[in-house]
Protein backbone atom coordinates (compact mmCIF):
# COMPACT_ATOMS: atom_id res chain seq x y z
CA UNK A 1 0.00 0.00 0.00
CA UNK A 2 2.68 2.32 0.78
CA UNK A 3 3.26 4.81 3.10
CA UNK A 4 1.39 6.98 4.13
CA UNK A 5 -0.58 9.56 1.88
CA UNK A 6 0.58 7.81 -0.91
CA UNK A 7 -1.55 7.03 -4.00
CA UNK A 8 -2.18 3.07 -5.34
CA UNK A 9 -3.85 1.53 -8.20
CA UNK A 10 -6.30 -1.19 -7.27
CA UNK A 11 -6.80 -3.68 -9.83
CA UNK A 12 -10.09 -5.92 -9.84
CA UNK A 13 -8.91 -9.19 -11.33
CA UNK A 14 -11.99 -12.23 -12.88
CA UNK A 15 -10.46 -15.47 -14.08
CA UNK A 16 -12.07 -16.75 -16.87
CA UNK A 17 -13.09 -19.84 -16.94
CA UNK A 18 -13.96 -20.21 -13.21
CA UNK A 19 -17.17 -21.82 -11.91
CA UNK A 20 -17.75 -18.95 -9.35
CA UNK A 21 -18.99 -16.43 -10.65
CA UNK A 22 -18.19 -13.71 -7.97
CA UNK A 23 -14.92 -14.64 -7.52
CA UNK A 24 -13.81 -10.84 -7.85
CA UNK A 25 -9.99 -9.92 -5.78
CA UNK A 26 -9.05 -6.51 -4.83
CA UNK A 27 -5.25 -6.29 -4.84
CA UNK A 28 -2.90 -2.83 -4.70
CA UNK A 29 0.19 -3.80 -7.01
CA UNK A 30 2.14 -2.77 -9.62
CA UNK A 31 2.48 -4.50 -12.41
CA UNK A 32 3.69 -3.81 -16.03
CA UNK A 33 1.51 -7.16 -17.59
CA UNK A 34 -0.74 -9.03 -17.40
CA UNK A 35 -1.45 -12.71 -18.59
CA UNK A 36 -3.71 -13.58 -21.07
CA UNK A 37 -6.33 -15.38 -19.10
CA UNK A 38 -7.15 -12.68 -16.81
CA UNK A 39 -9.96 -9.87 -17.59
CA UNK A 40 -9.07 -6.79 -15.71
CA UNK A 41 -10.09 -3.13 -15.04
CA UNK A 42 -7.66 -0.42 -13.20
CA UNK A 43 -9.45 1.63 -11.00
CA UNK A 44 -7.63 4.52 -8.50
CA UNK A 45 -8.60 4.23 -4.50
CA UNK A 46 -8.52 6.90 -2.32
CA UNK A 47 -5.54 8.12 -0.41
CA UNK A 48 -5.06 5.92 2.79
CA UNK A 49 -6.16 7.76 6.15
CA UNK A 50 -3.45 6.74 8.89
CA UNK A 51 -3.89 6.90 12.18
CA UNK A 52 -1.64 9.39 12.87
CA UNK A 53 -0.25 12.60 10.87
CA UNK A 54 2.74 14.88 11.09
CA UNK A 55 3.04 18.19 9.33
CA UNK A 56 6.17 19.50 8.24
CA UNK A 57 6.37 23.00 8.22
CA UNK A 58 8.74 26.06 7.64
CA UNK A 59 9.12 26.56 11.53
CA UNK A 60 10.32 22.93 11.80
CA UNK A 61 12.48 22.77 8.78
CA UNK A 62 14.20 25.69 10.37
CA UNK A 63 14.65 24.65 13.89
CA UNK A 64 16.23 21.13 12.26
CA UNK A 65 18.76 23.20 10.04
CA UNK A 66 19.44 25.52 13.22
CA UNK A 67 20.51 22.18 14.73
CA UNK A 68 22.61 21.18 11.43
CA UNK A 69 24.35 23.82 11.47
CA UNK A 70 25.21 23.78 15.06
CA UNK A 71 27.21 20.53 14.46
CA UNK A 72 26.05 19.98 17.90
CA UNK A 73 22.87 17.13 17.55
CA UNK A 74 23.15 15.40 21.43
CA UNK A 75 21.34 17.25 23.83
CA UNK A 76 21.80 20.74 24.14
CA UNK A 77 19.87 24.28 23.67
CA UNK A 78 16.89 22.62 21.87
CA UNK A 79 16.49 19.52 24.52
CA UNK A 80 16.44 22.37 27.37
CA UNK A 81 14.04 24.52 25.46
CA UNK A 82 11.43 22.15 24.57
CA UNK A 83 11.73 20.74 28.28
CA UNK A 84 10.97 24.14 29.45
CA UNK A 85 7.99 24.77 27.43
CA UNK A 86 6.40 21.37 27.77
CA UNK A 87 6.80 21.65 31.71
CA UNK A 88 5.01 25.54 31.45
CA UNK A 89 2.70 24.17 29.17
CA UNK A 90 1.34 21.30 32.08
CA UNK A 91 2.19 23.53 34.78
CA UNK A 92 5.03 21.61 36.12
CA UNK A 93 8.33 23.04 37.15
CA UNK A 94 10.65 20.65 35.90
CA UNK A 95 10.67 17.88 32.59
CA UNK A 96 13.26 15.86 31.40
CA UNK A 97 13.03 14.88 27.69
CA UNK A 98 13.68 10.86 26.79
CA UNK A 99 13.75 8.78 23.63
CA UNK A 100 10.08 7.63 24.75
CA UNK A 101 7.22 7.89 26.60
CA UNK A 102 7.60 4.16 27.74
CA UNK A 103 11.54 5.40 28.79
CA UNK A 104 9.72 8.25 30.80
CA UNK A 105 7.35 5.82 32.69
CA UNK A 106 10.46 3.22 33.22
CA UNK A 107 12.60 5.86 34.74
CA UNK A 108 9.63 7.50 36.77
CA UNK A 109 8.86 3.84 38.50
CA UNK A 110 12.97 3.46 39.15
CA UNK A 111 13.04 7.32 40.35
CA UNK A 112 10.39 6.65 42.91
CA UNK A 113 11.70 3.00 43.79
CA UNK A 114 14.72 4.60 44.86
CA UNK A 115 13.61 7.06 46.50
CA UNK A 116 11.19 5.94 48.50
CA UNK A 117 13.16 2.25 48.99
CA UNK A 118 10.32 0.22 47.39
CA UNK A 119 10.83 -3.69 47.55
CA UNK A 120 11.30 -5.92 44.81
CA UNK A 121 7.40 -7.69 44.55
CA UNK A 122 5.29 -4.53 45.76
CA UNK A 123 2.43 -3.34 43.86
CA UNK A 124 1.53 -0.42 41.52
CA UNK A 125 -2.22 -0.36 40.63
CA UNK A 126 -2.84 0.35 36.98
CA UNK A 127 -6.24 0.43 35.06
CA UNK A 128 -7.15 -2.95 32.44
CA UNK A 129 -7.52 -0.71 29.48
CA UNK A 130 -4.04 0.93 28.29
CA UNK A 131 -1.07 0.22 25.88
CA UNK A 132 1.50 -3.15 27.39
CA UNK A 133 3.83 -0.28 28.09
CA UNK A 134 2.45 0.75 31.35
CA UNK A 135 2.34 -2.78 32.84
CA UNK A 136 5.59 -3.55 31.03
CA UNK A 137 7.73 -0.76 33.02
CA UNK A 138 5.88 -1.95 36.45
CA UNK A 139 7.73 -5.34 35.95
CA UNK A 140 10.48 -4.40 34.62
CA UNK A 141 11.24 -2.39 38.01
CA UNK A 142 10.66 -6.16 39.49
CA UNK A 143 7.67 -4.95 40.91
CA UNK A 144 4.32 -6.00 40.34
CA UNK A 145 1.18 -4.75 38.78
CA UNK A 146 -2.40 -5.13 40.49
CA UNK A 147 -4.75 -4.89 37.34
CA UNK A 148 -8.41 -2.75 38.13
CA UNK A 149 -11.19 -2.22 35.57
CA UNK A 150 -12.72 1.04 34.24
CA UNK A 151 -14.99 3.17 34.00
CA UNK A 152 -17.22 4.17 30.81
CA UNK A 153 -14.78 7.16 30.15
CA UNK A 154 -11.76 4.26 29.87
CA UNK A 155 -10.07 5.70 33.34
CA UNK A 156 -9.34 3.40 36.11
CA UNK A 157 -12.41 2.52 38.25
CA UNK A 158 -10.92 2.42 41.97
CA UNK A 159 -12.41 1.53 45.15
CA UNK A 160 -12.28 0.34 48.79
CA UNK A 161 -8.62 -0.42 50.31
CA UNK A 162 -5.70 -1.44 47.95
CA UNK A 163 -4.02 -4.89 48.52
CA UNK A 164 -1.24 -4.86 51.32
CA UNK A 165 2.54 -3.50 49.41
CA UNK A 166 0.92 -1.14 47.26
CA UNK A 167 3.21 1.78 47.01
CA UNK A 168 1.84 3.50 43.88
CA UNK A 169 -1.27 3.84 41.60
CA UNK A 170 -0.59 4.62 38.00
CA UNK A 171 -3.84 6.12 36.46
CA UNK A 172 -3.46 6.29 32.92
CA UNK A 173 -5.49 8.92 30.53
CA UNK A 174 -6.60 7.21 27.89
CA UNK A 175 -7.47 9.13 23.93
CA UNK A 176 -6.63 12.73 25.30
CA UNK A 177 -8.63 13.32 28.31
CA UNK A 178 -7.30 12.34 32.08
CA UNK A 179 -8.98 10.02 34.12
CA UNK A 180 -10.62 10.87 37.91
CA UNK A 181 -8.42 12.32 39.22
CA UNK A 182 -9.76 14.11 41.95
CA UNK A 183 -11.41 10.61 42.93
CA UNK A 184 -7.80 8.84 42.31
CA UNK A 185 -5.64 11.56 44.39
CA UNK A 186 -7.80 11.51 46.94
CA UNK A 187 -7.72 7.64 47.03
CA UNK A 188 -4.04 7.73 46.86
CA UNK A 189 -3.60 10.24 49.86
CA UNK A 190 -5.85 7.95 51.68
CA UNK A 191 -3.73 5.05 51.52
CA UNK A 192 -0.67 6.89 51.22
CA UNK A 193 0.48 5.88 47.69
CA UNK A 194 3.03 7.54 45.44
CA UNK A 195 1.04 8.85 41.97
CA UNK A 196 2.60 7.94 38.64
CA UNK A 197 0.55 9.57 35.63
CA UNK A 198 0.71 8.06 32.45
CA UNK A 199 -0.27 10.96 30.22
CA UNK A 200 1.14 9.37 26.97
CA UNK A 201 -1.99 9.72 25.18
CA UNK A 202 -3.19 13.41 26.77
CA UNK A 203 -1.28 16.36 25.85
CA UNK A 204 -2.51 19.83 26.93
CA UNK A 205 -5.70 18.52 28.15
CA UNK A 206 -7.00 19.58 31.96
CA UNK A 207 -9.48 18.23 34.62
CA UNK A 208 -11.23 20.68 36.52
CA UNK A 209 -8.24 23.40 35.81
CA UNK A 210 -5.14 21.00 36.03
CA UNK A 211 -3.03 20.00 33.85
CA UNK A 212 -1.21 17.24 36.05
CA UNK A 213 -1.44 16.04 39.50
CA UNK A 214 0.65 13.26 40.41
CA UNK A 215 4.12 13.23 41.38
CA UNK A 216 5.52 12.43 37.96
CA UNK A 217 3.59 12.64 35.15
CA UNK A 218 4.78 10.83 31.54
CA UNK A 219 4.42 12.06 28.25
CA UNK A 220 5.18 10.33 24.82
CA UNK A 221 5.88 12.34 21.74
CA UNK A 222 5.68 8.74 19.19
CA UNK A 223 4.36 9.16 16.03
CA UNK A 224 0.35 8.92 15.65
CA UNK A 225 0.63 11.32 19.32
CA UNK A 226 -0.95 14.93 19.74
CA UNK A 227 2.66 16.01 19.01
CA UNK A 228 5.06 13.66 17.22
CA UNK A 229 8.82 14.08 17.31
CA UNK A 230 9.28 10.86 15.51
CA UNK A 231 10.71 8.65 18.99
CA UNK A 232 9.88 10.91 22.27
CA UNK A 233 8.80 11.22 25.69
CA UNK A 234 9.32 13.60 28.40
CA UNK A 235 8.81 13.06 32.51
CA UNK A 236 7.46 15.92 34.56
CA UNK A 237 7.42 16.83 38.17
CA UNK A 238 7.70 19.80 41.11
CA UNK A 239 9.73 18.32 43.21
CA UNK A 240 13.65 19.09 42.37
CA UNK A 241 14.48 15.98 44.20
CA UNK A 242 12.79 13.91 41.97
CA UNK A 243 13.83 15.58 38.59
CA UNK A 244 17.56 15.30 39.55
CA UNK A 245 16.49 11.70 39.90
CA UNK A 246 14.62 11.18 36.77
CA UNK A 247 17.42 12.85 35.14
CA UNK A 248 20.35 10.76 36.37
CA UNK A 249 18.68 8.01 35.71
CA UNK A 250 17.78 8.57 32.00
CA UNK A 251 21.52 9.38 31.45
CA UNK A 252 23.45 5.86 32.71
CA UNK A 253 23.21 6.99 36.51
CA UNK A 254 25.37 9.96 36.09
CA UNK A 255 26.06 12.37 38.67
CA UNK A 256 23.94 15.20 38.95
CA UNK A 257 26.50 17.74 38.84
CA UNK A 258 26.90 16.58 34.76
CA UNK A 259 24.00 17.97 34.10
CA UNK A 260 25.07 21.49 36.29
CA UNK A 261 26.11 24.45 33.68
CA UNK A 262 26.56 26.36 37.00
CA UNK A 263 28.80 24.13 39.07
CA UNK A 264 32.82 25.45 39.48
CA UNK A 265 35.46 23.61 37.28
CA UNK A 266 37.47 21.75 39.77
CA UNK A 267 34.18 19.87 41.04
CA UNK A 268 32.78 18.66 37.21
CA UNK A 269 36.32 17.39 36.15
CA UNK A 270 36.46 15.46 39.54
CA UNK A 271 32.87 14.19 39.14
CA UNK A 272 31.64 14.42 35.55
CA UNK A 273 32.37 10.66 34.99
CA UNK A 274 30.79 9.46 38.33
CA UNK A 275 27.79 7.00 38.20
CA UNK A 276 25.53 6.88 41.41
CA UNK A 277 23.32 4.18 40.35
CA UNK A 278 22.66 1.55 37.45
CA UNK A 279 20.83 3.55 34.80
CA UNK A 280 19.91 3.83 30.99
CA UNK A 281 20.61 5.54 28.11
CA UNK A 282 17.12 7.07 27.10
CA UNK A 283 18.42 10.06 25.65
CA UNK A 284 16.87 11.61 23.11
CA UNK A 285 18.63 14.32 20.17
CA UNK A 286 18.44 18.49 20.09
CA UNK A 287 16.31 16.71 16.24
CA UNK A 288 13.42 15.30 18.18
CA UNK A 289 13.64 18.51 20.40
CA UNK A 290 14.06 21.05 17.30
CA UNK A 291 10.62 19.01 15.97
CA UNK A 292 8.95 19.35 19.02
CA UNK A 293 9.37 22.82 19.52
CA UNK A 294 8.24 23.71 16.32
CA UNK A 295 4.78 21.61 16.51
CA UNK A 296 3.49 23.85 20.12
CA UNK A 297 2.99 27.21 18.34
CA UNK A 298 0.02 25.67 16.72
CA UNK A 299 -0.85 22.72 19.62
CA UNK A 300 -4.23 24.51 20.84
CA UNK A 301 -5.69 24.80 16.91
CA UNK A 302 -4.96 21.13 16.17
CA UNK A 303 -6.04 19.73 19.32
CA UNK A 304 -9.00 21.53 19.00
CA UNK A 305 -9.31 20.21 15.39
CA UNK A 306 -9.60 16.87 16.69
CA UNK A 307 -11.85 17.68 19.09
CA UNK A 308 -14.15 19.07 15.99
CA UNK A 309 -13.42 15.70 14.42
CA UNK A 310 -15.09 14.07 17.21
CA UNK A 311 -17.84 15.81 17.23
CA UNK A 312 -18.53 15.26 13.75
CA UNK A 313 -18.66 11.60 14.15
CA UNK A 314 -20.22 11.97 17.19
CA UNK A 315 -23.08 13.03 15.14
CA UNK A 316 -22.84 11.27 11.87
CA UNK A 317 -22.36 7.67 13.51
CA UNK A 318 -25.23 8.18 16.35
CA UNK A 319 -27.80 6.04 14.40
CA UNK A 320 -25.50 2.79 14.58
CA UNK A 321 -25.45 0.34 16.44
CA UNK A 322 -21.59 1.88 17.95
CA UNK A 323 -21.00 3.19 21.66
CA UNK A 324 -19.14 6.27 20.97
CA UNK A 325 -16.53 7.70 23.29
CA UNK A 326 -17.75 10.05 25.74
CA UNK A 327 -16.33 13.38 27.79
CA UNK A 328 -15.88 13.41 31.18
CA UNK A 329 -17.09 16.00 33.05
CA UNK A 330 -15.01 18.64 34.41
CA UNK A 331 -12.62 17.35 31.59
CA UNK A 332 -11.10 18.79 28.23
CA UNK A 333 -11.01 16.13 25.59
CA UNK A 334 -8.44 16.31 22.90
CA UNK A 335 -8.73 12.70 21.37
CA UNK A 336 -5.83 11.43 19.73
CA UNK A 337 -7.90 8.64 17.82
CA UNK A 338 -11.25 7.74 17.30
CA UNK A 339 -12.58 4.59 19.42
CA UNK A 340 -15.58 2.39 18.45
CA UNK A 341 -17.19 -0.82 20.26
CA UNK A 342 -18.81 -2.72 18.17
CA UNK A 343 -19.72 -6.85 18.20
CA UNK A 344 -18.70 -6.87 14.59
CA UNK A 345 -15.08 -5.10 14.87
CA UNK A 346 -12.90 -7.55 13.02
CA UNK A 347 -15.41 -6.94 10.09
CA UNK A 348 -15.76 -3.91 10.14
CA UNK A 349 -12.13 -3.11 10.53
CA UNK A 350 -11.56 -5.22 7.64
CA UNK A 351 -14.23 -3.27 5.71
CA UNK A 352 -12.23 0.11 6.62
CA UNK A 353 -8.89 -1.55 5.79
CA UNK A 354 -10.09 -2.26 2.44
CA UNK A 355 -11.23 1.17 1.64
CA UNK A 356 -8.61 3.06 2.89
CA UNK A 357 -8.89 3.28 6.49
CA UNK A 358 -6.51 2.28 8.69
CA UNK A 359 -7.10 0.74 11.81
CA UNK A 360 -6.34 -0.52 15.38
CA UNK A 361 -7.17 -2.50 18.05
CA UNK A 362 -8.08 -0.23 21.19
CA UNK A 363 -6.11 -1.15 23.74
CA UNK A 364 -6.05 -4.52 24.58
CA UNK A 365 -4.06 -5.17 27.51
CA UNK A 366 -5.44 -8.29 29.88
CA UNK A 367 -5.93 -10.79 26.68
CA UNK A 368 -2.42 -10.36 25.71
CA UNK A 369 -0.63 -13.43 25.62
CA UNK A 370 2.30 -12.40 27.85
CA UNK A 371 0.36 -11.86 30.86
CA UNK A 372 -1.56 -15.00 30.89
CA UNK A 373 0.25 -15.68 34.05
CA UNK A 374 -0.71 -12.39 35.94
CA UNK A 375 -4.48 -11.63 34.91
CA UNK A 376 -7.56 -13.34 33.84
CA UNK A 377 -9.82 -10.77 31.60
CA UNK A 378 -12.84 -12.69 32.96
CA UNK A 379 -11.87 -10.93 36.21
CA UNK A 380 -12.93 -6.99 34.15
CA UNK A 381 -15.26 -7.05 32.28
CA UNK A 382 -15.28 -3.49 31.23
CA UNK A 383 -11.68 -4.04 29.50
CA UNK A 384 -12.89 -7.49 28.56
CA UNK A 385 -15.82 -5.88 26.18
CA UNK A 386 -12.56 -3.54 25.27
CA UNK A 387 -10.50 -6.55 24.22
CA UNK A 388 -13.20 -8.06 21.97
CA UNK A 389 -14.85 -5.49 20.62
CA UNK A 390 -13.15 -2.23 20.36
CA UNK A 391 -11.33 -0.48 17.38
CA UNK A 392 -10.55 2.92 16.40
CA UNK A 393 -9.67 4.91 13.22
CA UNK A 394 -7.69 8.33 13.22
CA UNK A 395 -8.68 11.58 14.49
CA UNK A 396 -6.24 14.18 13.43
CA UNK A 397 -5.42 17.54 11.82
CA UNK A 398 -4.58 15.80 8.68
CA UNK A 399 -7.59 14.26 8.29
CA UNK A 400 -9.59 16.35 5.35
CA UNK A 401 -13.26 17.24 5.80
CA UNK A 402 -13.85 14.56 2.54
CA UNK A 403 -11.89 11.95 5.26
CA UNK A 404 -14.49 12.38 7.36
CA UNK A 405 -17.29 12.34 5.07
CA UNK A 406 -15.80 8.84 3.40
CA UNK A 407 -15.14 7.04 6.79
CA UNK A 408 -18.67 8.38 7.53
CA UNK A 409 -19.92 7.14 4.55
CA UNK A 410 -17.97 3.18 4.79
CA UNK A 411 -18.60 3.22 8.41
CA UNK A 412 -22.80 3.44 7.15
CA UNK A 413 -22.27 1.24 4.63
CA UNK A 414 -20.48 -1.43 6.39
CA UNK A 415 -23.93 -1.67 8.62
CA UNK A 416 -26.48 -1.14 6.21
CA UNK A 417 -25.41 -4.53 4.55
Amino acid sequence: WGGVGSRVVGVTIRHKGSRRSAHDLTVAVKMRTLTKHASFRVVEMPERVGVGHVQVTPLMREYVNDVLDSGWLSPGKWCARFEKEWAALHGRRYAVFMNSGTSALHVAVAALKEKHGWQTGDKIVIPAVTFVATANVVLQNSLKPVFVDVDPYYGMDISGPPPPDTVAVMPVHVNGQQADMEHIMAWADLHGLAVIEDSCECVGAAYRGHMSHGDISCYSTYSAHHVTTGVGGLACTDDPDIAALLRSVANHGRDGIFFDASAPTEQLVARRFRFERQGYSYRSSEFEAAVGCAQLPGLATELRRRRDIADFFAETLSDLPLVLPRTRPGADWWPMFYPVLTPRREELSIHLEEHGVETRPFLPLTCQPVYRHLVHQDDFLAAKRVNEQGLYWGCHPGMSDGDLSRIDALVHQFFRR
